[in-house]
């Protein structure tokens, strides 16, 4: 994972949670814009963005249920990048 001033591009990624939360946006929609949304601006929808055969997926396993309480976002315990699981110490 890239570091950018120390922190990686998850950690800083987090840190919209609040924003939006902020802004009224329910969690169906912070997830949506940081997934299929986000992939869909960037034009490679066509490649990732969401979960179907064919398509790039790095996955995250939360605690909880994220559409029902998005700060289960902020304790990932792994994340799945091809195939490979990573977790912090």
């Amino acid at each position: 994972m890239s570091d950018v001033k120390g922190r990686t591009r998850g950690d800083q990624s987090i840190e919209y949670i609040d924003s939006f939360r902020e802004a009224g946006i329910d969690s169906t929609g912070i997830l949506r814009s940081m997934t299929s949304r986000a992939a869909a601006l960037l034009g490679v929808a066509q490649e990732r963005g969401a979960l179907h055969p064919g398509l790039a997926a790095d996955l995250v396993a939360a605690p909880a249920n994220p559409l029902r309480d998005i700060e289960a976002l902020k304790h990932i315990n792994f994340v799945m990048k091809n195939g490979e699981i990573y977790r912090r110490p």
